[in-house]
């Protein structure tokens, strides 16, 4: 085969393909209508080729006009469906223009197909020559065409302007999409110029048509490959966008939800506070029939506290007081809870490492991270199992990320608890650390212990990593920042029985009026003279028609009016210096060592009358 026949033989292969693989990639999807409009144009321009391919070979008459009406043919609904695909890419509403377009395209082929004489230019007779390289050639001779076929013509190069408005349009949104159209638009005046030349001035030159057409499909298919990618890169960024957004609302959701447990926490603190010191104080006089009964409310109001202890560790507005600890001290001093916990059928394996950083953290709250995670740990184990505890040394490397949020680089000590138990779904992980989420039955949990545990590692600094298969158990990995200060030793008592009653004159401050009551009667049966204010104003003004010597400040974090620092602070001013001791069952936050100082002494609520006492000699004596 010639070079010629050769090249039309493989353009037309080649549109063929091209048709093929837009429209599967079209079916994939059903979206992208321009590769839908691509398959047609890439079609027309396959039968097209083979049409030329014949008009170049053929010695019979009858088969060289037969492959000349395909021709026209194929080249009217190729510059049609060109518009189409210019306007789909470039986004045009042009469909006036397209329709007339189309239109004038079919009433043409009617006319072809229907052997209309309107056009002229109709082939009389075909002579064999050779072109300038010596490939042999049909040379068509044909009678002169209409003025007809000039019009139809103009009708289709007006697609060029149109063509070139279109990527004007879309060059203003992607500059690198509009230029490849423009270029695309120059090519497709090749097979326009070569028609045009053929048609209306019988010119007896080869129709090249299809190799423009191929240059312009070549070029069509880059700038869609390009638009595609950059339509697939702002899909990527608006998932993205989306899941931040999600993320935003659910950090929102869950913020106000902390906000609501802080508060319910705080009010529930100080009734414990009120039942707690009743209790308390009842028990000191009880006779043996009642003793039991005041014994079950003191034990009632111990687990409420804890349940408030939880809230507060959810909402991450927990009291902590954090010291220096070893972490391998706290998991030993847990594991006999640990181990009365999980029951005998589990078996309980604890390798604490040799060497082990220390963090600074709540030992209180650490234990309690470690018991809801045993305790979830157990659950996953119905008929037994191993529960392993481990800690050692570890440093993370920036860029490293846990749960899908990025965790600082630096030294941690890491505590990993292992389980062998049923494992996890991957939507059960991502809803991990979600507040009242639970895959037990209605009674048999509350959902909130693997959120207090999120809760309390977070306010550490720390964070948590977990991983987990279905079937092949879970393992939580907690990661505390590591500090380097040393542990500080406890001063051991003097003697067995502490000192808790006094003589000195205490000035309490506190809102809630049933705190108020028992917190100052429980003082005055230590032998305190305690003057008692509702609020901070109140406060100043007893403390300013007071002859004697105020001793202490007993106040309340959070009121109306004067918080409870504000006015210590006030109260410094006129009377000198003056212990205080704050009380709150509020966020840690709010606790006055972060307004007043660093040795702010602080009293967790709901406290017992005999836990204030000792509180207050401590500070009194010291």
């Amino acid at each position: 085969m010639n070079v010629y026949a050769f090249s039309q033989a493989f353009i037309s292969g080649f549109f063929a393909f091209a048709a093929v693989s837009s429209l599967a990639i079209w079916l994939r999807t059903r979206k992208d209508w321009a590769l839908l409009l691509l398959a047609a144009v890439c079609a027309i321009g396959s039968v097209q080729s083979v049409a030329v391919l014949s008009l170049a070979t053929t010695e019979i008459v009858a088969e060289a006009r037969q492959a000349q009406k395909l021709r026209v043919l194929c080249g009217l609904m190729s510059f049609a469906s060109l518009a189409w695909l210019y306007a789909e890419i470039s986004q045009v509403r042009a469909r006036p223009y397209l329709w007339f377009v189309t239109a004038t395209a079919v009433a043409v082929v009617g006319i072809i197909v229907l052997d209309i004489p309107l056009l002229g230019g109709a082939i009389t007779g075909i002579t064999r020559v050779r072109l300038p390289w010596g490939e042999p050639f049909s040379l068509l001779t044909r009678t002169s065409s209409s003025p007809l076929v000039l019009t139809i013509y103009v009708i289709m190069a007006s697609t060029v302007f149109f063509n070139v408005w279109c990527a004007r349009r879309l060059m203003t949104r992607d500059r690198v999409s509009g230029i490849l159209l423009v270029v695309a638009t120059l090519v497709s005046l090749v097979p326009l110029v070569s028609g045009a030349l053929i048609d209306i001035t019988s010119a007896p030159i080869p129709y090249i048509g299809t190799l423009g057409i191929a240059a312009f499909i070549l070029v069509v298919a880059l700038q869609l490959a390009v638009s595609r990618r950059r339509d697939e890169e702002l899909l990527e960024a608006e998932r993205t966008q989306r899941t931040l957004e999600h993320r935003l609302a659910q950090a929102q959701k869950m913020e106000a939800l902390g906000q609501l447990a802080g508060g319910v926490a705080h009010d529930f603190n100080n009734i414990l506070t009120v039942i707690a010191g009743h209790a308390d104080m009842l028990l000191s006089n009880a006779t043996a029939d009642s003793k039991t009964d005041l014994e079950q409310i003191r034990l009632a109001a111990t687990r409420a506290a804890s349940m408030t202890g939880q809230l507060l560790a959810f909402s991450r507005q927990s009291i902590m007081e954090p010291k220096v600890v070893n972490l391998n001290a706290v998991v030993a001093s847990t594991e006999t809870l640990l181990r009365r916990t999980i029951g005998e059928h589990i078996e309980l394996v604890v390798r604490p490492a040799h060497d082990l950083w220390n963090v600074r953290a709540d030992a209180n709250q650490l234990s309690r991270v470690l018991v809801n995670i045993a305790i979830n740990g157990r659950d996953a184990m119905p008929n037994g199992g191993r529960l392993t505890i481990e800690t050692a040394n570890a440093i993370v490397e920036s860029g490293r990320r846990a749960n899908d949020a990025a965790s600082p680089a630096g030294r941690y000590v890491l505590v990993s608890i292992a389980d062998d138990g049923v494992g996890m779904t991957p939507q059960t992980k991502a809803r991990l650390f979600e507040p009242f989420f639970t895959t037990k039955e209605l009674g048999k949990g509350t959902g909130l212990g693997l959120a207090v545990v999120d809760g309390i590692v977070k306010q550490t600094g720390g964070y948590v990593d977990v991983e987990s298969q279905l079937g092949h158990g879970t393992v939580f990995r907690i990661y505390f920042p590591a500090s380097d200060d040393e542990p500080a030793v406890d001063a051991q008592s003097r003697s067995d029985e502490p000192r808790l009653a006094g003589s000195e004159t205490i000035l309490l401050i506190e809102d809630d009026p049933g705190v108020r009551s028992i917190t100052g009667s429980a003082l005055e049966g230590y032998g305190y003279r305690v003057l008692v204010a509702a609020n901070g104003d109140e406060a100043v003004r007893i403390a300013q028609r007071h002859d004697g010597r105020i001793d202490l400040i007993v106040t309340d974090v959070l009121m109306p009016g004067l918080t409870g620092p504000q006015t210590v602070e006030r109260l410094r001013a006129t009377q000198g210096s003056l212990a205080a001791l704050f009380i709150s069952g509020y966020t840690a936050d709010t606790i006055p060592r972060n307004v007043v100082g660093g040795d702010a002494a602080f009293l967790q609520k709901p406290f017992t009358p005999s836990a204030l006492a000792a509180k207050l000699r401590s500070i009194l004596d010291g």
